[in-house]
């Protein structure tokens, strides 16, 4: 069994971007009680699938190429800072995702979702919005120094989606390319 998710990955210069912003929210937030994330992790997680066995993972897979194979690449940019689930008992740092390309990744996401229901996958029907996850919270925060951070403009070309297994350490999640799809031109 591994335990499985489906992804955007991010280049190097957006990656490096992140490990800025990483390091500034480090020094706002010293003394709280943030787990920030590794800054080679960052991704756009579509869609968490839990543990699944081989058999899984090679469906799961033929299905990341059947409905790829319908979206064309396209940009997206750093968006604004946020939280989940709210300010008041935030539990999730994250940077949001803008760009023309949001509302084709929203579609992709959902179109996703139809199929691996149909393989009896569990997914989540909430709104989803794409994201990049800063850090996870145990306590409470000033979430009034987040909103004074602005986010750069930074803008990359998004040319693939990958399945990808986390492999939990105790110094944190390592992640591996299971299976990667490139969108059409």
């Amino acid at each position: 069994m591994r335990r499985i998710f489906i992804a955007i990955n991010l280049p190097k210069n957006v990656k490096e971007v992140l490990a800025q912003i990483l390091a500034e929210l480090k020094k706002r937030y010293r003394g709280t009680p943030i787990r920030f994330v590794k800054a080679n992790g960052f991704h756009i997680t579509l869609h968490f699938l839990g543990n699944q066995n081989d058999g899984m993972i090679a469906k799961v897979s033929r299905i990341l190429d059947e409905v790829t194979a319908r979206y064309q690449r396209t940009k997206l940019m750093l968006g604004g800072f946020g939280y989940f689930p709210n300010a008041v008992q935030p539990r999730v740092l994250w940077i949001g995702v803008d760009g023309v390309g949001q509302k084709i990744l929203e579609n992709l996401q959902k179109d996703l979702g139809k199929e691996l229901q149909k393989l009896g996958i569990k997914v989540d029907h909430c709104d989803w919005h794409p994201h990049l996850t800063l850090g996870r919270l145990s306590g409470k925060i000033n979430t009034s120094m987040l909103h004074s951070m602005e986010a750069p403009q930074v803008e990359w070309q998004v040319g693939a989606v990958v399945l990808m297994a986390s492999n939990l350490k105790p110094t944190g999640a390592e992640y591996e390319i299971l299976h990667s799809v490139k969108l059409s031109h």
